[in-house]
């Protein structure tokens, strides 16, 4: 995943479009309009880099989610290293010699 964001506009005002399954095995999108722009095929093109970038943020939240519970649930004990074990327990962390 590369540090930058994928612009999210270029999704807006697509219309209403669904997926549908042709009768030969493929598939077609349906916009309730006979044909696509130009722009509207080529941002439908990128739905799988979206996809993509989109479970990569998920594991990030994962991540952050279980770090921040472990954080909530160490909160006011005085020794970091109970935390620091928690976490690679968790899976969450590496040991500097792993």
């Amino acid at each position: 995943m590369s540090n930058e964001r994928i612009d999210l506009t270029q999704f807006e005002g697509i219309g209403e479009w669904e997926v549908e399954k042709r009768p030969d095995g493929g598939y077609a999108i349906k916009t309730g309009r006979d044909n696509f722009s130009l722009e509207e095929a080529e941002t439908i093109a990128k739905l799988p880099d979206l996809i993509a970038e989109l479970k990569i943020c998920y594991e990030r939240i994962d991540w952050l989610q279980q770090t921040a519970d472990l954080a909530a649930d160490n909160i006011g004990r005085k020794d970091w290293d109970v935390f620091e074990e928690a976490m690679y327990e968790a899976g969450l962390w590496e040991r500097p010699s792993e």
